[in-house]
């Protein structure tokens, strides 16, 4: 349970930072 709670959290980052790059 807690590698899918870490692989959640990784593409939660992912997104966060790709639309960070987008705007940029």
């Amino acid at each position: 349970m807690y590698q899918k709670v870490q692989l959640v959290e990784l593409a939660v980052r992912l997104e966060k930072m790709a639309r960070q790059s987008r705007k940029g």
